[in-house]
């Protein structure tokens, strides 16, 4: 998921509500359940539609409830246990007992990142002002901060080993407690003294809560739901939980959810076709659509800002690119405001009566804080801000108006609190942000001592010397975001691949200086660039498309001059997930997942061949029961490719599947790269690394030995012949392998 987050801001409403009503999601958790490694699974049936309206909520352990949306669009009628039936001739293998493998080396928390965060301001029972700042990344996760000093007072995980983090929280005044929504089906609750406890269950199928939030004026807690494309709704009161039904056919997202003063929910959805639907909390199967006043075929409502009867909507299109519209509700009519620029970072606040809403105008270094009239629209200039804001708060004292902000990014995070009488800064503190621990992904280990890697909702490329154990990370000012995948050209160049835009750089490890060479989003709709090799003299990456979209490209790139040539769909359907290359001809592995929101391909993932040379298909093989095939590589000669469950041998000359190594025995759904190999020097051996287990395999001997069983995920083997992978998302081990 990546990307830049974006804050929302929070809305306040009398105490007496128990809840501050917000809406929040952050881009990171967002595209981060969009990733190369989030969970996504493919279902058996279609949407239905909500049943009664005024059916009584469900318990939350009741997983049927009335309203319930069923889990997924429907799926591929094929198998989904990889290997289930063999590809080839089925080779048996004995099984070698070994002593697990101690890692040799071990090399901790080697990615670090500026602190990067969705927030909202909260009060506690005694009306002490706080800030709730959620961030991707395995810590810091969850960071309670003082208002009035910006003192970090906690800093709390709610998601262990979940790289998304923490992407929105709300804050439940009547019992003190903070609900944490992350990429992940469960909300969590943590209590003020910082423990942490399981709060919720969301909708059946959803793997990531964390998109949208918002509360009514009964304290009910509303979340939006991917991919199941619903709501749901709990009252912490009663412990109670309804689940709308899915919103339209086509969604998969409802990617933001605002609830104004008539307790109205307004839900905005991608990645088909984004609109906006409404419905009152009392009656949520009564659903109304608000078409938007442009069409979009692909995309999200990012977020909705309910101001009285006025909407603030964002809509990031496929180009990438925001669009910022007003929509009044008593006359149902979509308004152009009289100024042309973004509210910075998409938050604002609405003044206790509605009557003004404040935003933030970013530009020319400076950040000046705007009143806007909410019945003409008209903005007038208040004072400047320390930065753009990640969380906003109107606060009334007596006849005064005050505005909370956290401001900032990176390293220069501050609170302020601007009197909007004389738009005088009253305070303006540091605030104290902790740095983040990306979830490392895409490990390379090119000649030399330097080891490569980016991470999961990072930002840039990080090295590791092994030799001094020095780190390094890019500037942000590089552009590169979240990495997919990298190839070692020679000592002066990598090429990367970038998520989300489809941004392909050539990087000098030497220098650190980066050139971006194409950005395939706009035209050819891709996003990730994960696979890479040589072959004909060119470097070719493979891509697995845009939100929405099927059908992953070819990227054919000339080192000579940069040049590119893109190959569009060669797979009808399928997204290109390992590449290897050999003379002429690339080698190639595809997954029917497409973008996220796009439905799977119904046919079974494929093996194929294409000659660079000739720039023509030679042959494409399919593997019935397979949805997900990877990392093809060439070991003497012989080509084969990975399942989560084993190895096939191809034919190289005509893809025919030739023997099938069995490994190991999971289920799994489409995803992508959820399995790798690599080849050991000498002896025909390879080692397959599928959900934490890794596994030799020795093609001469046949024979399979498991090596190590945990919490392990990338794999790369080092020109010194060293076994390097990553442990615990965060750690690089070395690991040896035995003759």
């Amino acid at each position: 998921m990546s990307g830049n987050p974006n804050s929302s801001p929070p809305e306040q409403v009398p105490a007496s509500k128990g809840l501050l009503r917000r809406t929040v999601l952050s881009l990171g958790i967002a595209l981060g359940a969009g990733t190369a490694l989030t969970r996504s699974t493919a279902g058996p049936g279609p949407g239905r539609a909500a049943a009664d309206p005024n059916s009584v909520d469900q318990p939350s352990a009741d997983p049927g409830s009335v309203l319930d949306a069923p889990a997924q669009r429907p799926g591929p009628s094929m198998p989904t246990k990889s290997l289930e039936t063999a590809h080839g001739k089925a080779v048996a293998l004995t099984t070698r007992m070994a002593k697990p493998s101690a890692p040799l080396r071990r090399y901790r928390n080697v990615f670090k990142g500026d602190p990067d965060v969705t927030a909202e301001f909260f009060r506690t029972g005694q009306g002490v002002l706080k800030i709730a700042a959620s961030a991707a990344g395995l810590s810091g996760q969850l960071q309670i901060l003082d208002a009035a000093t910006g003192v970090r007072e906690k800093q709390i995980n709610p998601f262990p080993g979940n790289g998304g983090g923490v992407g929105a929280t709300v804050y439940d005044a009547a019992r003190a407690t903070l609900f944490a929504f992350g990429a992940e089906n469960i909300v969590q609750r943590v209590s003020s003294a910082g423990m942490v406890s399981t709060g919720y269950s969301t909708a059946k199928g959803t793997t990531n809560a964390s998109f949208a939030v918002a509360t009514d004026s009964k304290g009910r807690i509303w979340n939006g739901n991917y991919p199941s494309g619903n709501a749901t709704r709990y009252d912490p009161a009663s412990g109670a939980t309804l689940n709308t039904g899915r919103l339209r056919a086509d969604t998969q997202y409802v990617r933001s959810l605002a609830i104004d003063s008539s307790d109205t929910v307004y839900a905005g959805t991608g990645a088909s076709n984004p609109a906006i639907f409404s419905w009152d909390t009392d009656t949520p199967g009564n659903v109304r659509e608000i078409p938007l006043p442009w069409r979009t075929p692909t995309g999200f409502v990012r977020r909705i800002e309910a101001h009285g009867d006025l909407l603030f909507v964002y809509v990031v299109g496929p180009d990438g690119k925001t669009i910022f519209s007003v929509y009044r509700t008593s006359t149902g009519t979509w308004l152009t405001p009289p100024w042309r620029w973004l509210p910075s970072g998409m938050v604002t606040a609405s003044s206790g009566d509605n009557a003004d809403v404040y935003a933030v105008w970013s530009g020319a270094g400076s950040h000046r804080l705007m009143r806007i009239d909410a019945r003409t629209l008209d903005a007038a200039f208040v004072c400047l801000v320390p930065g753009p804001p990640e969380a906003m708060e109107f606060e009334a004292s007596g006849s005064q108006g005050y505005l909370n902000l956290l401001c900032g990014s990176g390293k220069g995070f501050r609170v302020a609190r601007i009197s909007l009488d004389n738009g005088n800064s009253v305070r303006d503190v540091p605030a104290e942000l902790a740095p983040r621990i990306f979830k490392l992904q895409t490990l390379i280990a090119p000649a030399g001592n330097k080891v490569y890697f980016g991470g999961y909702l990072g930002d840039g490329i990080g090295s590791l010397d092994p030799v001094t154990r020095r780190t390094w990370r890019s500037t942000p000012a590089a552009g590169i975001r979240q990495i997919e995948g990298m190839l070692a050209y020679n000592a002066r160049t990598l090429y990367i691949g970038s998520y989300t835009g489809g941004v392909i750089f050539r990087f000098n490890p030497a220098t650190g200086s980066v050139k971006k060479l194409i950005e395939l989003r706009d035209k050819y709709l891709q996003s990730r660039p994960i696979a890479w090799t040589t072959a004909g003299g060119r470097v070719v990456a493979g891509t697995i498309p845009d939100y929405g979209r099927s059908g992953g490209a070819l990227v054919l790139i000339d080192p000579a001059d940069d040049s590119t040539r893109v190959i569009v769909d060669p797979v009808p359907g399928q997204s290109i997930l390992g590449l290897v290359g050999d003379g002429d001809v690339v080698y190639g592995t595809t997954g029917i997942k497409g973008g996220h929101g796009a439905p799977n391909d119904a046919t079974p993932a494929h093996v194929f061949a294409w000659n660079v040379a000739q720039g023509r298909m030679l042959w494409k093989q399919a593997l019935p029961g397979e949805v997900e095939i990877n990392s093809p590589l060439l070991v003497s000669g012989a080509l084969y490719v990975s399942t989560s469950n084993g190895v096939v041998q191809m034919g190289k000359a005509d893809g025919t599947p030739l023997a099938t190594y069995r490994l190991l025995e999971r289920w799994a759904a489409a995803k992508y790269r959820t399995s790798s190999i690599e080849a050991l020097p000498g002896h025909n051996r390879i080692v397959h690394l599928c959900g934490g287990t890794v596994t030799l395999l020795d093609l001469g001997r046949k024979t399979r030995t498991e090596l190590l069983r945990g919490t392990y995920s990338d794999l790369a083997v080092s020109k010194q012949n060293k076994l390097l992978l990553v442990d615990n998302g965060t750690d690089i081990v070395e690991v040896a392998v035995g003759a």
